[in-house]
Order: structure tokens, then C-alpha cells, then sequence
């Protein structure tokens, strides 16, 4: 089974962040095909080669999920995504996927048509010492109360 950090496969999936959450200031975040396509394969690309952590079952992205992040989907001539990096079992980071056009215009999440040449993008929060504690350690036993 190949993982993927942000899957497109179908609809259900690839709006996945487009899903209501428990925190109601937070603005869901639906995708277009080709932009999913096109987040999922720069994303993957730039955190692997700047970690060298590869997806796995235990690694992913989700919405951000404190009263105190921001939002997931920040537009602007650089635009940001701000995911949750969700390390299993129990890790959060907040990270921001930016992009910006090279010609200034204003690519959202739900345009279709676009040119992926004219868009430069990058990983700002990364933390891969940090990262690399969390996916090589040993089982970590999380008590309930």
C-alpha cells in the first residue's frame, strides 16, 4: 500500500479539510482536483526532502485542532495552508504549506485551471530533529483516566 501525507483518490477524501470541526471559528477548506493533486505532490516532495520522512500509517496531516490555530486556509498573493502534522500516537505541529504565484496572481484551493510552473511553494514550522524523536521511538502507552 503506498501512503500519501494528503490523499485525492475521490471527492470524500481529497475534502477531507472541508469537513465541519468541533471548533467553529475554523473555516472548512474544500479542493479542487487539480489543486489537491498539485498540493499533495509539492507537499510530499518538500517535506521529504527536507525531513527525509517518508508518509507512512503513522504520520499524516489533519485540521487544525486547537482553539488557537490558525486558520486552515489563508489567501493572499503568498497563500497558506495550515495543517495539522499529526504524528502517531499522540504529536501535533502546526505547519503552513505556502505558495505564491511568480506572476501575482491569486491561486485558491478550489481553481481547477491553473499553471503549476507559475506557482512557487514551501514548508514554513518544520521541525525534523523533532519529528525524527517522535517516529523513532519506542511505544509510547497513553493512559485514560
Amino acid at each position: 500500500m503506498k501512503y500519501k501525507f494528503y490523499g485525492c483518490e475521490n471527492e470524500l477524501v481529497r475534502n477531507s479539510f472541508a469537513r465541519p470541526t468541533f471548533f467553529p471559528h475554523q473555516k472548512p477548506v474544500s479542493f479542487s482536483k487539480n489543486f489537491c493533486e498539485f498540493f499533495s505532490k509539492q507537499f510530499e516532495g518538500i517535506f521529504i526532502r527536507t525531513t527525509g520522512i517518508l508518509p507512512s500509517s503513522k504520520i499524516g496531516l489533519i485540521q487544525p485542532n486547537r482553539y488557537n490555530s490558525p486558520q486552515l486556509y489563508e489567501p493572499g498573493l503568498v497563500s497558506k495552508l495550515n495543517p495539522v502534522l499529526w504524528i502517531l500516537p499522540d504529536y501535533h505541529d502546526d505547519i503552513s504549506f505556502c505558495w505564491q504565484s511568480k506572476t501575482g496572481k491569486i491561486i485558491k484551493p478550489t481553481d481547477e485551471d491553473f499553471d503549476e510552473e507559475d506557482l512557487e511553494c514551501w514548508i514554513e514550522g518544520l521541525k525534523p530533529d523533532e519529528y525524527w524523536k517522535q517516529v523513532a521511538t519506542e511505544k509510547k502507552y497513553i493512559l485514560f483516566k
